[in-house]
């Protein structure tokens, strides 16, 4: 399977979101935004499909006939191998053919389950991903994504170019079975495939309503925090047009964000979340 990301563009319809922890000031301050690579997202599901249909001996008749005897021949002999002549060597592959078929088939099929255990890192070696989300006062992601509630919440311009020209974002669907793989499909179907891989979830993650974009991993710099390498991409400066503070966010950090945002003279509107008085729920309020 390809792990390149989707062509084209789509610009979101909807308001989409990003709560974070730590990152949140320098993202702010640097204009990059932090993005993941598939193989360390906390679900082990991700980016895995499973192989269904099994391997056919059309598909393993359609791979031997990519190669034509002759030229198997030909490539036989330059490697030193004793193949008698063209008619002998022809006369072999017939009697053998039903052979290599039935051997393909079981060689092709513990092949694919590899490719499917491996899949993660094949594919974190070449893209990255930015998760955003719907929902601007979801308590669970608070807790679990803005290190709790002491982190924060971006909210983007979803009008702004930058979602037309240089993201491809779609939105996540949640399913209670994993993306089948079938090895016999034509490759023009590839695409397709590694969009549903990459955009399906677990149902029991659609509180997060998430939207993704892949990015290609040469895009994204590299830094190193504790021993671990970290990937992150450039944004416009004027891509986030609000931020919330948690509710257990530092007033040192309130303080910091405001003085960013005052050096580079950003278009930026602060709130703090707040408990609701009497519901499990968050206000926002205003705080410049």
């Amino acid at each position: 399977m390809n792990s390149n990301p989707p062509s084209g563009t789509r610009r979101p319809n909807v308001p989409l979101f990003k709560y974070t922890n730590q990152y949140g000031l320098k993202t702010i301050e640097t204009s990059q935004l932090k993005v993941t690579p598939p193989n360390e997202f906390n679900d082990p599901f991700e980016f895995s499909p499973y192989v269904s249909g099994g391997v056919t001996s059309t598909h393993i008749q359609r791979l031997i006939g990519k190669i034509t005897p002759k030229e198997l021949f030909e490539q036989m002999k330059q490697d030193g191998l004793n193949v008698g002549t063209l008619d002998e060597f022809e006369k072999f592959l017939a009697r053998a053919a039903p052979v290599l078929v039935e051997h393909g088939q079981q060689m092709f099929e513990r092949t694919y389950d590899e490719m499917i255990a491996q899949h993660l890192d094949v594919a974190s070696r070449s893209v990255t991903i930015l998760c955003l989300t719907q929902e601007e006062k979801n308590i669970l992601m608070w807790s679990h994504y803005a290190d709790s509630h002491k982190g924060m919440l971006f909210e983007f311009d979803t009008s702004h170019e930058y979602f037309e020209l240089h993201s491809y974002f779609r939105k996540v669907t949640y399913s209670n079975s994993r993306v089948p793989f079938d090895p016999n499909q034509p490759p023009e179907n590839d695409s397709k495939h590694v969009e549903a891989i990459a955009l399906t979830k677990n149902q029991v993650w659609a509180y997060e309503n998430e939207w993704r974009s892949l990015f290609p991993l040469d895009w994204c710099h590299k830094r190193e925090h504790d021993g671990k390498a970290l990937f992150f991409i450039d944004i416009p400066h004027n891509i986030i047009k609000r931020i919330v503070l948690g509710y257990r966010c530092p007033r040192s950090q309130e303080d910091d964000l405001k003085k960013i945002i005052a050096d580079k003279k950003l278009s930026i509107s602060l709130e703090r979340a707040v408990l609701h008085k009497t519901n499990f729920d968050l206000e926002y309020i205003s705080i410049t």
